[in-house]
């Protein structure tokens, strides 16, 4: 059996065979060098443990600019103070102060929120421009008197609502 084969093998045989694994090679060869991925197919969760490191990037692959754009970023005119917040850059009362509820009302109109105690105390190195100046929180102490963070004393203390006084908006930060 092994003879018949021999006296059957040729040149032109053995080439043609060698040619029809190579195209088959290339072809897959081809076939990764062209694969497109669908948009959000590779996920977090679907990459192994370590299997993006410095040596399997290219040079240039990521740089400040692809990092940053897929930071979350704070709307117009606003500071991001915390991972998950910003706050307005200037008062918002200015030159004229507002109540609890006019300071209320100016940041629902404009999409964004009072801070809340917590938050106004977090936010304090920013909006302390007036060493004594007094700004609103959302939250309320009772029926007629509200939160203030008391930028001369870095406190909270309770006001009546009816008094002016500046006020900031807080967002959250919002992805790119």
């Amino acid at each position: 059996m092994l003879h018949s084969v021999r006296k059957r093998l040729t040149y032109a045989n053995v080439m043609a065979t060698i040619a029809v694994f190579g195209v088959v090679a290339g072809g897959g060869a081809y076939a990764a060098s062209k694969l497109k991925l669908k948009n959000n197919s590779v996920t977090t969760s679907k990459i192994r443990d370590a299997a993006v490191v410095n040596s399997k990037l290219a040079d240039g692959a990521v740089t400040r600019s692809k990092l940053a754009s897929g930071i979350s970023q704070c709307p117009a005119n606003m500071t991001k103070v915390l991972p998950d917040l910003c706050v307005d850059s200037a008062d918002r009362s200015t030159p004229s102060n507002a109540t609890w509820s006019q300071s209320i009302q100016g940041c629902q109109s404009a999409g964004l929120r009072l801070p809340d105690s917590a938050e106004a105390l977090a936010i304090y190195p920013v909006v302390n421009h007036n060493s004594d100046g007094l700004y609103w929180t959302d939250d309320v102490s009772s029926s007629t008197e509200g939160i203030v963070l008391n930028g001369a004393t870095d406190s909270l203390i309770i006001l009546a609502r009816t008094v002016a006084n500046t006020y900031r908006c807080v967002a959250t930060p919002t992805a790119p």
